[in-house]
């Protein structure tokens, strides 16, 4: 598994998940955190490919341009005299 900007082809984030033949009815959960920049991309998109199965993949594009963002602060502030 693992997300990509389209744009810049950069890898996000990756991650090794194993589904077990015991538990492949039950939904699974990922949970990570990306860097968004600006200018943001349109989308990013996660894939999913098996390394165990040829042609076993799936991909799925998000959008992040609605996200609303706190505004960002300065990271020194001014020395006080």
């Amino acid at each position: 598994v693992w997300v990509e900007n389209p744009e810049s082809q950069d890898i996000l984030h990756s991650e090794y998940y194993i589904l077990q033949k015991r538990n492949y009815m039950d939904s699974g959960q990922l949970s990570f955190a990306i860097p968004l920049v600006e200018p943001r991309p349109p989308q990013y998109v996660i894939s999913v490919v098996s390394d165990r199965w040829v042609g076993v993949k799936f991909q799925y594009e998000f959008a992040v341009s609605h996200l609303l963002l706190p505004e960002q602060q300065k990271a020194h502030t001014p020395l006080l005299n």
